[in-house]
């Protein structure tokens, strides 16, 4: 496939990283392309759209795995490799009751019987940390690593990734496009610490997507409500709120409209939730880039995320058939709330 950033939709910004995921029905996938990057970008493709994409990534990154991404009509012209040999290694662990374990494969593979794969050898799980406001990381992206081609489009989406990124990244991209911005807050920055410079990095957004956990570990001592934060988010200049909630669906502001609605998640059965927020946020972004209906858009990521529930790694979302994507459409827009 031919790298025509002319046929993107949109362009999206995010994590490449190497997964091992072990379910909660034990299938075992090792060494896998992954990172929300990924999973935005799959969750785009489901619904027929094509985009750009934009990471930063460790040297020892396999060329295959860019070669089978350009395959799934993605255009990989922004991504790009450290100097250094940086470890962009994720362990996932899903137990029966759907928690994520992200430390310690030892301990199961040595339960299991069977030999700690190479590829997870010194593994360590990353710590938690709060984003540093001026100093990044390998994996920053910075200006000069946006192409020159891909401001022909119109619509960045941003998946998580650290303080940095997305303060330098949003102005740049809609001065040479004036285009339009959406965001999904990073877990590094919704932090109480941040919470003064948390307007003006999400200023002028068309969509910011939150976790509650983070919504609420950001708002810590002014506000515990759902709604009241999406309001007081929506006046930073947002047009489009969305707070997802770990078992209950999701809470959408129109600050266009001032209203609010709940769509509530599809009900599968859950066997593995690894990038099921970043599944969401690229099927929203097809929706909307369709229909320009927040709700019908959320409505469509809410299913793109039932799809990722339903199995392992990004290629996952790939292989459902149009025709059941569009049944559960037609079953969850009659389940949606307005508040």
């Amino acid at each position: 496939m031919l790298n025509d950033v002319y046929s993107c939709d949109a362009i999206i910004l995010g994590k490449l990283t190497r997964e091992t995921i072990i379910n909660r029905n034990n299938e075992i996938f090792i060494d896998q392309p992954g990172g929300n990057l990924l999973y935005t970008a799959y969750g785009f493709t489901l619904w027929g759209k094509t985009a750009g994409l934009i990471s930063r990534i460790g040297c020892d990154c396999p060329d295959e795995w860019i070669e089978e991404i350009q395959r799934n009509s993605l255009n990989t012209l922004g991504i790009s490799k450290t100097l250094n040999n940086s470890d962009s290694r994720s362990f996932f662990l899903v137990d029966k009751n759907n928690r994520v374990i992200e430390n310690n494969p030892q301990k199961y593979f040595s339960e299991h019987n069977m030999p700690l794969p190479k590829e997870l050898l010194g593994y360590e799980a990353s710590p938690i940390i709060i984003d540093n406001r001026k100093q990044g990381s390998d994996f920053t992206v910075r200006p000069e690593n946006i192409p020159e081609e891909y401001f022909e489009s119109r619509y960045l989406a941003l998946c998580p990734v650290d303080f940095l990124t997305h303060n330098m990244i949003p102005a740049f991209f809609r001065s040479r496009t004036a285009g339009e911005v959406f965001i999904h807050a990073s877990q590094g920055y919704t932090q109480s610490s941040f919470f003064y410079d948390f307007p003006p990095l999400v200023n002028g957004s068309s969509l910011l997507l939150i976790s509650e956990e983070n919504a609420k570990r950001l708002f810590l001592g002014k506000s515990d409500d759902t709604w009241l934060i999406a309001e007081m988010l929506a006046s930073y200049g947002i047009e489009i709120i969305i707070i997802s909630r770990k078992t209950d669906g999701y809470n959408i502001f129109d600050n266009i409209n001032k209203k609010k609605y709940h769509v509530p998640s599809y009900p599968v059965n859950c066997i593995d939730p690894i990038g099921v927020d970043d599944a969401f946020f690229g099927g929203f972004l097809a929706g909307y880039l369709s229909y320009f209906d927040p709700v019908y858009a959320s409505t469509i990521g809410s299913v793109t995320a039932s799809v990722k529930y339903e199995g392992s790694t990004p290629r996952y979302l790939l292989g459902s058939l149009h025709d059941l994507l569009q049944a559960r459409v037609d079953f969850l827009k009659e389940k949606v709330e307005l508040i």
